[in-house]
């Protein structure tokens, strides 16, 4: 039986007062959940950039996969299972010609010929009226010939665009890269997570934003949220996902870009969004400090966490991105 949407978010937001007191991992070293492909057994994992949980059924997952395959693809995970399978991968099509109609530099290719797409996806929510959001990371305005927005996609439960979602355009021309990276969907309301801060009319923000898109007016109003800094000179600050929490609340990952012990940043914040006003900056509370927990328990930094899923139940899963390269990507449950 379904969860209540207000108790789901009782149970959600509940967890901040258990985390500012316990340590994030509720026993002891978390193992990494094993994955493998229902139809072949293989273990296909690569790439991965957002995770979001089904809003019913706990232990369900989904994840997106980004630049790494020419071919984006929505992936349904169980993890209600050791190990936890890939259940089905939905390729995204743009049978309707929407994502083709995007203005893009000469070498961006968005739509390949069997319709299928060819995005940056770095985020996914599940969308209140049945399907996906989905976010891709354009390159902003980095050389004429490599052109490429940030998108807000709705997509159907068959994998079918049937909205493409800009920028403002007066901001959409000012564009940078890092840009779209988490997105979330409550009360009515899309949220995409800026992952860096951007330059604006000649000017660099102090902080990146948190669009908010209303479905029913079509309109865009923008928050910041303030980086944590990193101890490590090396080391840029950045948001990696947005979860929702019920009631204008959310949780947001944030992380640094290196893995050396130093200055390293993984941590998961509580933000209220009902409580800041357009333009404003957002107070934000610790509930989760990644890095610290995983050194107390002896576990190696894992680099690159970019997708953070919180079930109807509490139950918090990280994913990292390993860039299609030899490092593993890694499921993995906190509590």
């Amino acid at each position: 039986m379904p969860l209540t949407k207000s108790l789901v978010a009782l149970v959600l937001f509940a967890t901040v007062s258990a985390w500012s007191q316990t340590p994030c991992l509720s026993a002891g070293r978390p193992t990494p959940i094993a994955l493998a492909d229902m139809q072949t057994g293989e273990k296909p994992w690569a790439a991965v950039s957002g995770l979001a949980a089904d809003k019913h059924i706990d232990g369900i997952l989904y994840a997106v996969e980004d630049k790494f395959y020419p071919r984006t693809r929505i992936l349904t995970l169980n993890a209600r299972q050791t190990p936890a399978k890939i259940t089905q991968r939905l390729s995204i099509k743009d049978s309707r010609g929407l994502l083709a109609q995007v203005k893009v530099g000469r070498k961006v290719h968005l739509v390949n010929k069997d319709n299928s797409v060819n995005l940056d996806a770095e985020g996914i929510a599940v969308a209140a009226s049945g399907g996906f959001w989905v976010v891709s990371e354009g390159h902003g305005r980095w050389g004429k010939k490599k052109t490429s927005p940030n998108l807000l996609l709705k997509i159907s439960a068959e994998g079918e665009i049937t909205a493409v979602i800009q920028l403002p355009a007066a901001l959409n021309a000012d564009q940078r890269r890092f840009g779209f990276e988490g997105v979330a969907e409550q009360d009515g309301k899309v949220y995409v997570a800026f992952q860096r801060p951007w330059k604006v009319n000649g000017k660099k923000e102090p902080s990146p934003r948190i669009g908010i898109y209303d479905l029913t007016q079509k309109t865009w109003t923008f928050v910041y949220y303030p980086l944590d800094k990193s101890a490590s000179s090396r080391g840029k600050v950045g948001v990696s996902d947005i979860a929702p929490a019920g009631n204008g609340r959310f949780y947001v990952l944030e992380r640094s870009s290196h893995s050396d012990t130093e200055g390293n940043i993984r941590r998961i914040y509580a933000i209220d969004l009902h409580a800041v006003k357009a333009k404003g900056s957002v107070d934000k509370h610790l509930v989760c400090d990644v890095s610290a927990d995983f050194q107390r328990v002896g576990m190696p930094l894992i680099d690159k966490l970019e997708g953070l899923a919180i079930t109807p139940a509490g139950a918090v899963y990280l994913i990292n991105d390993n860039d299609g390269d030899e490092r593993r990507t890694q499921l993995m449950r906190l509590r």
